[in-house]
């Protein structure tokens, strides 16, 4: 576990692992245990049943939702502590429960490595820590084994899996292309400020620059649009014709970025 957690550290960069996006953190302690509740129950949820999954997920928090979900964080360390009893003496399914609780201590940090967009979750952060939860019900699966008709847990098993294997052709479908990813990934997150992003990169390419604009403007309207937001703005309304536009978002990422190449060559087309 030690090692897994340097890895990760590696990937993640210092910023996460030295907790500085929480120095930007603005709302209240139990305002972002609430948050970080939603994030974990939303990922335990996608373990159980494998659907409407996206690769960034952020939240926002209500303040008349504070309470509900703390209240939601009790009674799920009550459900982990039942289980963790339940299955002490059973070393596979403990080893499984411990895996993948111990998976969230980096995923703690993590959560923190774009405060701009706020909470954020990504699943392939428990790449590792899943084969905790697959581990316990591996140990379920031993455990029933006993007091089951062996036809009939067999057919339990085959059960399991073919659903498990139809949910990721299912979902396949989704992760085809890019395109086809963000406009689903948009459908569970309409404000995530990357699938609107990148959704407008891919008009963009295909020089559909009318609907990557839209999408720009999207992604620049929530308030975590960085200079690649702006650039790309810029210079599709360049293409688009309409100069007096790409002139003022070229000098407004000047105003910041004054020695910006890119922004310099394409204001002198303009």
């Amino acid at each position: 576990m030690l090692g897994y957690l340097i890895i990760r550290a590696g990937f993640i960069g210092p910023k996460a692992i030295a907790l500085g996006g929480m120095s930007l953190v603005t709302s209240s302690p139990a305002h972002y245990f609430a948050a970080w509740t939603k994030l974990t129950g939303w990922y335990l949820s996608k373990l159980i049943v494998p659907v409407h999954i996206v690769a960034i997920y952020d939240i926002t928090i209500a303040p008349e939702e504070v309470l509900r979900w703390i209240g939601l964080s009790v009674l799920m360390v009550g459900v982990v502590v039942l289980l963790f009893k339940r299955y002490r003496q059973d070393p596979a399914a403990s080893l499984g429960l411990w895996w993948l609780a111990l998976s969230f201590i980096p995923v703690a940090a993590a959560c923190f490595s774009r405060p701009e967009m706020g909470l954020i979750i990504q699943p392939h952060w428990f790449l590792f820590g899943s084969l905790g939860f697959f581990l316990w019900l591996a140990a379920i699966f031993v455990r029933i084994r006993a007091s089951m008709r062996y036809p009939l847990w067999i057919g339990m098993l085959v059960i399991l899996l073919v659903s498990l294997m139809i949910t990721s052709i299912h979902q396949n479908k989704f992760w085809a292309d890019q395109k086809t990813y963000c406009r689903y990934w948009l459908t569970y997150a309409p404000n995530n400020f990357w699938a609107n992003f990148s959704l407008g990169n891919c008009y963009y390419v295909e020089k559909n620059y009318a609907l990557a604009k839209i999408y720009y403007l999207r992604a620049a309207g929530d308030g975590k649009a960085g200079s690649q937001v702006w650039t790309k703005l810029a210079m599709t309304e360049h293409y688009l014709g309409n100069t007096a536009k790409a002139k003022y978002y070229f000098q407004e990422i000047l105003r910041h970025q004054p020695n910006d190449a890119v922004t310099r060559s394409y204001l002198g087309l303009n």
